[in-house]
């Protein structure tokens, strides 16, 4: 199925029977997580910690040669919720290639556990 569907990766995945209806479960309890999620706002300030130590433990990779810089100007913010979009703001958006907002992406949903929603993520001129 992960396969099939390498793109929602995020997703969760449950299995049920007709014949098992046991199994069924977990759905209404994955359905809450889910649209909790779904819904999940972050306070700006609480976004931006977490961009300043991503930063300062992963820093962009070299582009054209030369290592990227974000300042400590860099900041982001989340635009809206279902689904949830967070909007990043830097010099040089160019400089953001798009493996390194997958990793930002990752983080967010390690950290403050985006299960099973998309998560949009826009780069913009600051």
């Amino acid at each position: 199925l992960r396969r099939r569907f390498p793109f929602l990766t995020w997703a969760p995945v449950l299995f049920a029977s007709a014949a098992h209806p046991h199994s069924l479960g977990q759905l209404f309890p994955t359905i809450d997580r889910v649209f909790a999620a779904f819904s999940k706002r972050i306070p700006t300030g609480a976004l931006n910690k977490f961009l300043q130590e991503i930063l300062a433990t992963h820093p962009l990779p070299v582009r054209k040669g030369k290592p990227t810089k974000i300042t400590k100007s860099a900041f982001m913010t989340q635009v809206a919720t279902q689904p949830p979009v967070f909007a990043l703001f830097v010099g040089h958006p160019d400089n953001i290639t798009p493996a390194y907002l997958r990793f930002l992406e990752n983080q967010l949903r390690e950290e403050y556990g985006f299960e099973g929603t998309p998560i949009r993520m826009l780069v913009r001129k600051k």
